[in-house]
């Protein structure tokens, strides 16, 4: 069984946001393919909301949560700036992420529809 698995879909009735669904962990081993999947729709010109669903993410490593870091950045200069959210993450995911303050800066919300609402506004 691979470490991680990791989907792309569309979201209902947004064209402008992108669904990522991660199973497994993050580490070294499988970055680049996590960052062949989310660079190229980071850059385009239609998605501007990339929503992380690690409901099925065991574990993130330090390179995962510095990529996180330099990816929030990136699309944050961006004009207009994009925006990262996370949803249904577990308690230790959190718990990473929140060690190294990243919760403060990516917003992050218990469902899917949660952060949907936020995007329509």
């Amino acid at each position: 069984m691979p470490l991680l698995s990791l989907t792309v879909s569309d979201l209902p009735d947004l064209t402008n946001a992108k669904l990522f669904t991660f199973n497994g962990q993050i580490d070294e081993s499988n970055l680049e393919e996590v960052k062949t999947k989310v660079d190229p729709l980071a850059d385009d010109t239609v998605t501007q909301f990339l929503v992380f669903n690690f409901k099925d993410l065991e574990y993130i490593n330090s390179k995962g949560v510095g990529y996180l870091a330099a990816l929030y950045l990136h699309i944050s200069k961006m004009t207009p700036p994009k925006k990262i959210f996370i949803v249904e993450s577990g308690e230790e995911v959190m718990d990473i992420l929140s060690l190294v303050g990243l919760n403060s800066i990516i917003e992050h919300f218990p469902t899917t529809e949660e952060a949907l609402a936020r995007i329509k506004g």
